[in-house]
């Protein structure tokens, strides 16, 4: 007997084991939704993006080869009037292959700057990127709740068709004392087959939620998992802090300003480097022999071009015109934010202050269905009575869970405007 009653509790335990997993909560599906999305895989892509585009930007430090080969034939030659011992006429054909080191000394903090302005412009697309994922929440949330909703509509219809069945079985008894008509019953067989369509409307909503939501998930979502509704009570924040990805996403492109004005001045000054060219042609150096020779050449070399300056002014002042736009679409969304946030409170109050009323007209429509119920056996209520009273307690039912599920929208709702 101790074998069985330990082998029963194994497999409750096994089976609650398996109840667990199939429990779902609104922020594991946004997790997992955010993991399983394509969209993720492009933060290791610009990650690997930015390393290659920095590794090239400090090879500007190495020292540069340069290759190169001419032949030539031309008309005609310098020659001198005289003739000198050893000295022949120069060939009209040439040849010349080079080989140039350059390496740079100073460049004014170009290269520096360059990895900066690379390091601005990844930041901003990882910070497109947090705002097209965080756009995925709201879509999960979508999803979730629309699966609650047609959850628990569905648990009104079985308190409905229950409510409606005991009434019916009462009328069919009233009938047989020859107290009811049988349209009484007709009436009351209507509003059976009208709730279960409506379940089976809802059965479909449901679902379509539940299969879509899967897909986001990619893992299958069986019909009797668990879908836990939050807590409305330990879900409200506590401050008012603005931390929307898109605000993120708005700071990284000033600072892309800032990394392109810095770009645009060191652009403007002096470079300084050395370089060595080493090269076998004919003729070499010395012009006056014609045979094949080599020769190198080697030295600083200063270059700066004074005509960027004329466009350095226009230049910075795009830039800063492209970052007061940005401040300004900042600025717009702040407010378009505070204003939604505002609305949002106002309504988590609202709907707070509605879920005290409904839970006093619930008790109050089930008296009276209750009464209706004993009157109509008495003969002092008709069908349409029993019928009225059986809605109206479904409908402030509906109204109760309908202003729950609202309230736990709209807390998410402000959650998802301040990205708490």
């Amino acid at each position: 007997m101790r074998r069985v009653t330990a082998l029963v509790a194994l497999l409750l335990s096994g089976l609650g084991l398996a109840g667990a997993q199939g429990r779902f909560d609104l922020e594991s599906c946004r997790a997992k939704a955010r993991e399983r999305h394509p969209l993720s895989r492009q933060y290791a892509l610009i990650d690997a993006g930015e390393a290659i585009d920095r590794a090239m930007a400090r090879r500007g430090f190495l020292p540069r080869l340069s290759l190169s080969g001419k032949a030539s034939g031309q008309s005609d030659v310098t020659s001198l009037p005289i003739s000198m011992p050893g000295l022949s006429s120069m060939s009209k054909d040439h040849y010349l292959a080079l080989a140039e080191f350059d390496q740079t000394i100073w460049d004014g903090g170009a290269i520096a700057t360059r990895v900066l302005g690379i390091d601005a412009a990844s930041r901003v697309d990882r910070r497109q990127l947090d705002v097209d994922l965080y756009t995925l929440d709201a879509r999960v949330d979508q999803l979730f709740f629309g699966l609650l909703s047609a959850r628990e509509q569905l648990k009104q219809d079985e308190l409905l068709i229950g409510e409606l069945e005991s009434n019916r079985r009462r009328v069919e008894a009233c009938l047989a004392n020859g107290v009811a008509s049988p349209s009484d019953l007709d009436a009351l067989r209507v509003e059976l087959l009208k709730a279960r369509q409506r379940s089976v409307e809802l059965e479909i909503a449901e679902k379509t939620s539940r299969e879509a939501l899967a897909l986001l998930l990619g893992e299958a979502i069986p019909r009797d998992s668990v879908f836990d509704m939050p807590d409305p009570a330990t879900l409200e924040p506590l401050e008012v802090v603005n931390r929307r990805p898109e605000l993120g996403l708005l700071d990284a492109q000033v600072a892309q300003c800032d990394a392109q004005e810095d770009a645009v001045r060191v652009s403007k000054f002096p470079k300084l480097g050395a370089f060595l060219q080493v090269g076998y042609g004919r003729p070499g150096l010395n012009m006056l022999d014609d045979d094949l020779a080599p020769y190198w050449v080697g030295g600083v070399r200063l270059s700066w071009s004074a005509n960027g300056l004329l466009d350095r002014n226009d230049e910075l002042g795009k830039i800063d015109d492209k970052r007061r736009s940005i401040e300004a679409r900042r600025d717009a969304f702040v407010l378009d934010s505070d204003i939604r946030v505002a609305g949002l409170r106002n309504d988590i109050a609202k709907l707070r202050e509605l879920l005290a009323f409904d839970r006093e007209i619930i008790e109050l429509r089930a008296g009276m269905t209750r009464s209706t119920e004993g009157r109509y056996e008495n003969g002092s209520a008709t069908a349409d009575d029993l019928l009225n009273a059986i809605d109206a307690e479904d409908l402030s039912r509906r109204a109760t869970s309908l202003h729950e599920l609202q309230l736990v929208q709209a807390i998410y709702a402000l959650k998802f405007a301040l990205n708490e």
